[in-house]
């Protein structure tokens, strides 16, 4: 309700598209599934794209991600996130 989003401001922020029109993104590059929901978000109403973050080319960078994430936690949200722009999508984690 309004009274209740004056209280507690929210709002859904979109991360990831992995299906559209009912297809199946998962397999595509995280670049096109991006993409892809660039493109649809003007058609969503209140939806927040999540932020973008070039890569991290210099340990000054890298530590600018770490506070990133150290800023995440005290906001006691899960983290920070990175993803390839050539990655699929997949479940869990992946170990090396």
């Amino acid at each position: 309700t309004a009274a209740w989003l004056a209280k507690v401001p929210c709002a859904f922020v979109a991360y990831d598209l992995l299906a559209w029109a009912h297809r199946d993104l998962r397999a595509q590059p995280q670049l096109l599934r991006r993409q892809l929901l660039e493109s649809h978000v003007t058609t969503l109403h209140d939806l927040v794209l999540s932020p973008l973050a070039s890569r991290p080319e210099t340990p000054q960078a890298w530590a600018e991600l770490a506070e990133l994430r150290r800023q995440a936690r005290a906001l006691q949200v899960e983290g920070f996130m990175l993803k390839h722009r050539a990655a699929r999508y997949g479940t869990g984690r992946t170990r090396s």
